[in-house]
């Protein structure tokens, strides 16, 4: 791994260098209007930094030479506007001067366009954007001439080109610029930025359609292509290609352009350029535009024109930055249709030897190939940078490998141990037996056709794998040994000439090597918690022992409901199966699509959703989640930020960031300070799109160590020297693409056991519900072999309450005050919605709460209870209390109002009450008349439950109103001591 932030540089700025930098400096120093980054967008774009002399390589189309690090043009052939002799008019430094120096050459483009902003300000006196005064800028500076459609959109290409670097953070890092948000789609229009941006485009006769169905309106003629559906198509003038008059396609050459895509389009619009070509690719994304239709004849590789399709590649042979996945991915894709078009060009049939800077003339077996290799040339493209290994890859990008998964055995080619092995072959085969910790292969006999045909062994289980060599002819190969448990053989024959191939055994042997992951064990004192807690968390790896463990604490608040973290505590957790609540979008509209955080604009270049979380120099932090590029545009780059100070700033304050860049293939570790951020780290890491990912990202701000795995495979690590030592949020970004994020987990790291805080607003912070597990305790492990543990999850019971009382009454029924009998009956609707009820106990006695009758006595889990008292107490009020048991053992006790036992006893026959009457009664539940009232008496009317419902008073004779409901009823008659009770019925 690269450790060191001047290797990145080294490796990523090629051509950019110290005197270089200084010298754009003084150039904006000196001319404070230009816009900050536009010089460095324009010469990147136009030669990747790399001065261009006349030592560079002609191009084979005859297109003119641009001159310097800008890239602009003192001799355009009649046709390219000559904008080096317009910069020297504007700046008065000539073209001579310009060449003797790079300073020269820069300071010279900046004095033209300070010249030209400072006559806009004055004339014109209007407000331009930043977007604005670049295109305005370009379109005077542009070496198209505007006469035709296709020049229009050669110059809208190169625009797009340079609004893309400005807009890109890398960029802005890199050459020190502050990253723009140059709104594209509203400076071309967005049928325009459509195309400009699209990969694929569908073609018919009302015109240009991207997948959505948005079809390319603007000043360029955007017309049907025939042949290559991903192609724009832009037609070259009928002096430029002639008919074919009947030769069969059979080959595809690769051309290098020796400038740029834009120049490539508008040179192939040049009618006294006598060259054209059937298709051009950019470097940057791989946009394909199509000139000439493959059943037309492009000229471009002289004496071979008739036979073959020509593909022109932005660039320059001497510098391999041109060479980008993109334009390699692009090319390969419209090779591929190609091969399925019907010409019977077979894919296998792409060269894939060593490079060369000189001509190299092929057999007719090879038909995809470059423009050095035909016969009679005198052109060197695509030249030594060209990677034909990869470039077959990718045309032939599908095998099915045969596994081999015995422990030893013989390894024949596919003619087996007598015949010759085929042409036109490419076969795989990976020997990986079970367990194996290295295998070695022994070859006995080998022959096939020298270099055409090779065998290439690779230490690993896939072609991707560490190559160990690459064989031809019939010289025996070195015994190879794989340092892991595969070995992959890769053959291919060309279409003659085949041999006997080869005989060879291998064996396998086991070491000492921890291939197994670590497990890690969660457990809780006791089932029920109500209370915080003392949570053991046991990772334990046999062989090579644990290196760090980690946790995650969780919550969820009903039985339904999702499980996610408190963030207050550190803890974070989004498996997306519900909306994105934790999450606000500040740029970009990130939101919850068939379970994943998706966002769908690759228009942002700086997309920001953030989530709080609490982050401190307490813990040991593990952030984890899984990420998929959806789409394949070119500078596509995804990732998080962490210990984020300011989540709303471009650059969230202070904060790091783990960025991918499927593009490039790069893992990347930003640092970033009051919102501009460094790129401190950079390697290789293999990503392709619409491929899931897990990252896992470690961070200790004790000391400052940032370590990256991918996939369970370490990445990268670096370590600040000072650290961030706080953060409140964490936040997803992303550029130029459109990306998947999902199951984010942020853990920390762990001591054996940890307290669990339970509670409102704690790390669980709500009970269970029905019984069901509220807590989550999550665990992960690494050992110190570098195998990650699959998470492992321990659910736990939560109830911190007591059961709820909903009624307790009196009664067998409805509560009731007084009772006739010494049968005392009580029932109860008491619930626990946590834990649940576990039993009840119940006493009985002469207060609320008292015992003094009867002692507890269980009930189990009923809801009703009966005592028949020993030794009744007329005129006495019982009381029945429950005690309620949870399953967290928790308690609650609650008490009856009491219930009056009363003697329904029989006066003397000569007492007054015995005199006194009712009437009527039956009676129709409005009033109640008495007779025979001697002396003052209390009334009470007791219903069937013997609930008392009424009393009044009487003096004398007299009727009171009783609004009654239909049934039976007492009415009892008392004077002091004395009561009579009477029956009466009311319908």
């Amino acid at each position: 791994m690269r450790l060191f932030l001047f290797i990145l540089f080294s490796t990523f700025a090629v051509g950019f260098t110290t005197a270089q930098s200084v010298s754009f400096n003084h150039a904006y120093q000196q001319f404070p209007s230009v816009p900050k980054g536009f010089l460095e967008a324009y010469a990147y774009t136009h030669t990747r930094m790399v001065p261009i002399d006349a030592q560079e390589t002609t191009p084979c189309s005859g297109m003119p030479l641009p001159y310097g690090i800008m890239g602009v043009f003192a001799d355009g052939k009649g046709y390219f506007n000559e904008n080096g002799k317009l910069i020297g008019k504007l700046s008065r430094i000539g073209i001579n001067e310009q060449k003797d120096q790079v300073s020269v050459q820069i300071f010279a483009f900046a004095k033209a366009c300070d010249s030209l902003l400072r006559f806009w300000e004055t004339s014109q006196n209007t407000h331009k954007t930043e977007a604005e005064k670049i295109y305005g800028l370009m379109a005077v500076l542009t070496e198209f001439p505007q006469n035709n459609e296709g020049n229009l959109y050669a110059f809208q290409s190169s625009v797009y080109e340079v609004y893309s670097f400005l807009n890109d953070e890398y960029y802005a890092a890199m050459y020190q610029f502050p990253q723009y948000a140059l709104d594209m789609k509203a400076q071309f229009g967005e049928k325009n930025y459509a195309v400009l941006s699209s990969q694929k485009l569908t073609l018919s006769d009302e015109g240009i359609t991207n997948v959505d169905g948005v079809k390319y309106d603007a000043q360029i003629a955007q017309l049907k292509s025939a042949d290559y559906g991903p192609a724009l198509w832009t037609a070259a003038p009928t002096c430029n290609y002639s008919s074919r008059n009947g030769t069969a396609i059979s080959a595809v050459t690769v051309h290098t352009v020796q400038g740029t895509y834009s120049g490539a389009i508008s040179w192939g619009l040049n009618c006294n350029s006598q060259v054209s070509y059937h298709y051009v690719v950019r470097s940057s994304d791989g946009q394909t535009t199509q000139m000439v239709l493959e059943t037309n004849k492009a000229w471009h590789v002289g004496t071979e024109n008739p036979y073959t399709i020509g593909i022109e590649h932005e660039g320059y042979v001497s510098n391999a930055t041109w060479y980008t996945n993109a334009m390699y991915q692009g090319s390969a894709n419209l090779v591929k249709d190609i091969t399925q078009s019907g010409y019977g060009i077979n894919p296998l049939r792409t060269y894939h030897g060593a490079s060369s800077t000189t001509t190299q003339t092929l057999g007719n077996c090879l038909k995809i190939k470059g423009h050095q290799h035909y016969p009679s040339q005198l052109h060197t493209d695509p030249g030594i940078n060209w990677n034909w290994e990869k470039y077959y890859r990718l045309i032939n990008n599908t095998y099915t490998p045969t596994l081999i998964t015995n422990a030893s055995g013989s390894f024949f080619d596919t003619g087996g141990a007598g015949a010759n092995y085929p042409n036109d072959e490419r076969k795989v085969w990976v020997i990986q037996p079970v367990g194996a910790s290295n295998i070695t292969l022994t070859f006995t006999q080998f022959n096939v056709e020298p270099v055409f045909d090779k065998m290439i062994i690779y230490d690993g289980a896939n072609i991707n794998a560490p190559i160990i060599g690459s064989y031809s002819g019939s010289t025996l190969p070195a015994t190879a040994t794989s340092t892991t448990g595969a070995l992959t053989i890769e053959f291919r024959s060309d279409c003659a000439t085949n041999q006997t191939g080869w005989s060879a055994t291998y064996v396998s042997s086991q070491n000492n090597i921890d291939n197994t992951p670590p497990s890690c064990v969660a457990t809780v004192p006791q089932v029920w918690n109500t209370q915080d807690f003392t949570a053991t968390l046991q990772s334990t790896d046999a062989q090579s022992g644990v290196l760090k463990s980690y946790y995650n604490v969780s919550d969820r608040s009903s039985m339904n409901a999702k499980f996610y973290s408190n963030p207050s505590y550190g803890f974070l957790r989004d498996e997306f199966t519900l909306n994105n609540l934790q999450w606000t979008n500040q740029t970009g509209a990130f939101q919850v699509n068939a379970g994943v955080f998706s966002l769908n604009d690759a228009s942002q270049n700086n997309s920001n959703a953030y989530a709080q979380l609490t982050q401190n120099t307490g813990s040991i932090y593990l952030y984890t989640w899984r990420q998929r590029m959806t789409s394949s545009n070119a500078n596509q780059r995804a990732g998080m930020h962490f210990f984020c100070s300011d989540p709303i700033l471009p650059n969230r304050g202070n904060s790091y960031f783990v960025f991918f860049r499927e593009e490039t293939n790069k893992v990347q570790i930003y640092k970033v300070i009051n919102d501009a951020f460094t790129v401190v780290f950079e390697d290789t890491a293999i990503m392709a799109p619409n491929v899931w990912y897990k990252v896992y990202t470690h961070y200790n701000p004790s000391n400052g160590w940032i370590k990256v795995y991918l996939d369970g495979v370490a990445i990268a690590q670096w370590q600040d020297a000072n650290p961030l030592l706080t953060g409140n949020s964490v936040s997803l970004r992303s550029g130029g693409c459109t990306i998947d994020f999902d199951d984010i987990f942020v853990y920390k790291a762990n001591s054996p056991t940890e307290i669990v805080s339970v509670g409102a607003n704690k790390e669980i912070r709500y009970q269970s519900d029905q019984q069901i597990q509220s807590g989550d305790i999550r665990m992960i492990a690494i050992d110190s072999a570098g195998n990650w543990s699959a998470p492992s999850s321990q659910l736990v019971q939560v109830d911190w309450t007591a059961p709820q009382l909903n009624a307790i009454n009196d009664g067998a029924g409805n509560d009731i005050d007084t009772v006739y009998t010494s049968t005392l009956n009580s029932n109860w609707n008491i619930v626990d919605p946590h834990s649940g009820i576990s039993y009840f106990d119940v006493s009985v006695g002469t207060s609320a709460g008292s015992t003094n009758i009867s002692n507890w006595v269980g009930v189990n889990n009923g809801n009703s209870y009966s005592h028949t008292l020993a030794s009744p107490v007329y005129n006495t009020t019982y009381y029945i209390n429950n005690r309620a048991f949870n399953n967290a053992s928790l308690t609650a006790t609650y008490s009856t109002d009491g219930q009056k036992l009363i003697l329904n006893a029989g006066l003397q026959e000569d007492h007054s009450l015995n005199n006194v009457e009712i009437y009527p009664n039956p009676n129709d539940g409005s009033v109640l008349y008495f007779n025979n009232v001697t002396e003052p008496i209390q009334i009470e009317v007791y219903d069937a439950n013997g609930k008392c419902v009424m009393s009044s008073k009487l003096q004398q004779n007299d009727g009171i109103p009783i609004s009654l409901a239909n049934g039976f009823y007492q009415v009892w008659v008392k004077k002091s001591n004395d009561c009579v009770v009477k029956k009466l019925i009311v319908h």
